[in-house]
């Protein structure tokens, strides 16, 4: 191969290999961005719960419905009250 090939493949991979990491880095971040939510989401009904409890004197499974959690996630809040 001559060396001008040989450096437009060269060229065409350092572009690709750029282009991929910009593409996993935003991924990455993307990624991040929603289990950071989704922890805040979490962490902010376990606050909610607990006032509900300790405001009302009620248990966790009554907090839960004065709150509308779907029963298939109680088991999740109460293993993190």
């Amino acid at each position: 191969m001559c060396k001008a090939v040989q450096e437009i493949e060269r060229k065409g991979v350092v572009k690709g290999i750029s282009i991929g990491e910009a593409r996993g880095e935003a991924r990455g971040i993307s990624i991040g961005e929603a289990r950071g939510e989704a922890r805040g989401e979490v962490k902010g009904r376990i606050k909610d719960i607990k006032m509900i409890m300790q405001n009302f004197n009620l248990t966790a499974e009554q907090a839960m419905e004065a709150l509308g959690v779907p029963k298939s996630d109680y088991k999740k809040y109460l293993s993190k009250l």
